[in-house]
């Protein structure tokens, strides 16, 4: 053979693909009259381009199909919530003469709608399309039953509805937002911060709610012990340096600990005596409830104490192992 195969095989994607001068086409073809090997390069890439084209056709299909059947379905839907739209609106005018209860039925069709349709009309996220409209449109229900009924616990059900979507969908929503750079590889602390605001949001209109100056002490500082504890177990699980064993393990004793001390920590701010804590314990005394509520909180401390030293043994034999 006058050319090596490495050389020809170079040029092969260009002489299939056609773009190749004469020369260097008459010289391929020779050289494959004389090579079985180079025979078989030009075959498999005639198969997996076709196979190629093939995947692209049977996708833009499937697309068009999908497209086309998620339109139509989209179609009927949207008709079928409108037909009894159009029924609610013409029996309110015609009984009561104006439009009232009329947007309750609206606004709970949108609740419907925003689960529903914009699923489906959606082309990517519908995740965090559905998540937001969702979202929407319970706040707009609830204020449109608020003015219905002229009340005014609106901001409440608000403050209350917000912080129940967001520590549910918020983690999965985030994750579908194309975030860059810093907040990319710290999604978690963004859905902490946001969950942290509006827990302290819904505390803040209790206490705009309540009106009483006792309120804020014991729910700030109730509040406050509770997020502290949540903020450094998310502090250990996502930053710490360690066997995710040992961090389980670590963990795990420390919400031994708050657990069985937050009864104890609940009471010093509500009436300033400590009181159900570790200190009370009497294993012989069950019939009083403050050593009960003790002696419960040894064995809790006590499991979570001694599954997270398993905890932490296996996480150093692992870190052993491995090194």
């Amino acid at each position: 053979m006058k050319y090596p195969c490495e050389m020809v095989k170079d040029v092969m994607p260009l002489y299939y693909d056609d773009a190749c001068s004469e020369e260097t086409k008459r010289i391929v073809e020779e050289h494959l009259e004389e090579c079985v090997s180079c025979r078989e390069v030009l075959k498999k890439l005639k198969s997996s381009t076709y196979e190629m084209d093939l995947a692209k056709e049977r996708e833009e299909v499937l697309q068009y199909h999908r497209k086309n059947v998620w339109g139509r379905l989209s179609e009927a839907i949207a008709v079928t919530m409108l037909v009894p739209l159009v029924i609610c609106l013409i029996v309110n005018l015609a009984t009561a003469h104006t439009l009232d209860w009329f947007y309750l039925v609206l606004t709970g069709m949108a609740v419907v709608a925003s689960l529903v349709l914009v699923p489906l009309l959606a082309v990517e996220r519908r995740l965090l399309w559905s998540f937001a409209a969702f979202t929407g449109s319970l706040l707009l229900l609830l204020f449109t039953c608020n003015q219905f009924s002229g009340g005014h616990w609106f901001p409440l059900a608000a403050a209350a509805v917000l912080l129940g979507l967001s520590v549910i969908g918020l983690p999965v929503v985030v994750c579908e937002i194309p975030f860059r750079g810093r907040i990319a590889r710290n999604k978690g602390l963004l859905v902490m911060l946001i969950d942290t605001g509006l827990l302290y949001l819904l505390i803040l209109v209790c206490g705009v709610y309540a009106g009483t100056a006792a309120y804020w002490k014991s729910a700030l500082w109730i509040t406050t012990a509770s997020v502290a504890f949540v903020w450094v177990m998310f502090g250990i699980i996502r930053y710490a340096r360690m066997d995710i064993l040992i961090r389980a393990g670590i963990c795990c004793i420390l919400g031994g600990i708050f657990l069985s001390q937050i009864n104890a920590l609940v009471h010093w701010i509500l009436e300033g005596v400590w009181k159900g804590g570790l200190e009370s314990i009497n294993l012989l005394v069950w019939n009083d409830s403050t050593v009960l509520n003790a002696n419960i909180n040894f064995f809790l401390f006590l499991s979570c104490l001694l599954a997270g030293i398993c905890l932490l043994a296996a996480g150093r034999k692992r870190k052993g192992t491995k090194k």
